[in-house]
């Protein structure tokens, strides 16, 4: 028998061939259904205003493909699928999944972010993103505020921002935080910073700290190039929150206390007695046992309240905003009761170029003053720490009973001898029975024109 492949190919090479050839064929099929299913889709993304969004992302949703927006707003990009799902994303503004489905064209409006990363602060007469600020400026906004009882707006920054001192010295519920940006820079004169309220200089007690939506700090020399020599100390900037069209309520309150978390100490009355007997000091046994910073102090009882309505529509919209307070003293009969109110109306037209703002705000403040026309008479406390433990806090007859009414001046109050200058320290508190009220208004108007984007008139007036 002759050999049949004596002339022709290997048996074995005749097989490769067979399988590349077969390979070959499926590659080419496979690649014309992957041809036939890509396609090019088109499309513009805007914003809000109906202008195109130049360098938006336009990404195929599960893989790295995509592409950016041109000058026009407008992008392509191919696709694969039937279920294609476009993200599209700009900076500032919301990101949008867009289902194409089987068209071949969309049109993508983006909404702003209420989240955008370019964060805005205020910087003298206008804004600025703060990408590109060179000054020394730090801006907190209301989310990071410090929570609960807080006494004025001061203390919403507390350990907020570096560099930035509040300290609350005393125990008087009235008093204001006292704030140091860049340290003493006078021993006698004034070293607090510059404080503006949407614009206007004013005092940190007139403002509810609830009604506040962004505390700006102007550290560095630049801010003298606007406000001048009243701020060498700094600038504070306080912008209150804004009216607009979504309709709303919202209420929070709090209830708390307080207490001295280190006192001095101080001999009891009964170790003050035995140093008199040896003749270590020379003093006068009263036969008592009076802990006197115990007498004048209290556990405070604080709380405070904000209702805050807001609503209208796109060209005029209103914001009230009520705050309740009152807060008592760790010393005795020390007080303080305030009522903030502030209505706010912003009304816009002729297509949002001229807008009108008009603000009212009332501060009422009642308190009781115990000393100097202050609600805490500083001196007690000091008084408390030195006056002799061995002295009872009222007059007592022979039986350390105590007398309830005496023809003397100071009444049932004992008192140390006559030439010791230091009263009772209770009944220092208790004799004195001042009220003080306190009634501000402030009324703001505010226009501003801006008839081309990069050009804006702002009148304001207070």
């Amino acid at each position: 028998m002759k050999n049949m492949f004596s002339k022709g190919a290997h048996p074995s090479e005749f097989g490769h061939r067979q399988t590349t050839m077969l390979m070959l064929g499926l590659f080419l099929l496979v690649s014309q259904c992957l041809f036939a299913q890509s396609r090019i889709i088109k499309g513009t993304v805007y914003d809000e205003h109906k202008d195109a969004l130049i360098g938006a992302s336009v990404i195929l949703k599960g893989t790295s493909q995509g592409t950016i927006t041109d000058i026009d707003g407008n992008f392509s990009v191919e696709a694969s699928d039937k279920n294609t799902v476009l993200i599209v994303s700009y900076i500032g503004y919301d990101a949008q999944e867009i289902n194409v489905g089987s068209q071949t064209f969309v049109k993508v409006q983006l909404k702003p972010s209420s989240l955008a990363l370019e964060e805005v602060v205020v910087v003298g007469y206008g804004s600025q993103k703060k990408s590109e600020l060179t000054a020394a400026i730090s801006s907190v906004k209301s989310s990071d505020f410090v929570r609960g009882n807080v006494r004025d707006a001061g203390q919403l920054l507390k350990g907020k921002i570096a560099g930035l001192s509040i300290v609350n010295s005393t125990g008087d519920p009235t008093e204001n935080s006292s704030i140091l940006l860049r340290g003493t820079n006078s021993l006698q004169g004034n070293n607090s910073p510059l404080v503006l309220i949407d614009g206007i200089p004013g005092d940190l007690r007139t403002v509810a700290p609830e009604d506040i939506a962004q505390i700006d700090v102007l550290k560095d020399g630049s801010s003298a190039a606007i406000y001048g020599t009243r701020a060498t100390n700094g600038v504070i900037l306080v912008t209150t929150r804004k009216a607009n069209s979504d309709f709303s309520i919202d209420y929070n309150g709090y209830v708390g206390t307080e207490e001295f978390v280190k006192t001095e100490r101080v001999l009891t009355g009964d170790e003050f007695r035995s140093l008199i007997q040896d003749g270590t000091i020379s003093a006068t046994d009263f036969g008592g046992n009076t802990d006197w910073l115990e007498a004048i102090t209290r556990t405070p009882v604080n709380h405070g309240h904000n209702l805050s309505v807001k609503g209208g529509s796109e060209k005029t919209n209103y914001l009230l905003n009520v705050n309740y307070k009152k807060n008592q003293g760790i010393f005795k009969k020390s007080d303080n009761e305030t009522l903030i109110v502030r209505l706010a109306v912003n009304h816009s037209m002729l297509n949002d170029k001229l807008r009108l703002n008009v603000s009212v705000n009332s501060n009422t403040q009642n308190y009781t003053t115990t000393g100097d026309g202050s609600s805490f008479n500083r001196g007690v406390y000091s008084a408390a720490l030195v006056t002799n433990p061995t002295l009872p806090i009222y007059k007592q007859d022979v039986n350390k009973d105590v007398l309830s009414s005496m023809p003397e001046y100071d009444g049932p109050w004992a008192q140390p001898s006559a030439l010791v200058a230091i009263a009772n320290p209770l009944s220092t508190i208790e004799t004195a029975n001042g009220r003080h009220h306190r009634q501000r208004t402030r009324l703001n108007g505010n226009v501003t024109f801006q008839p081309i984007e990069s050009l804006k008139f702002n009148a304001l007036l207070s």
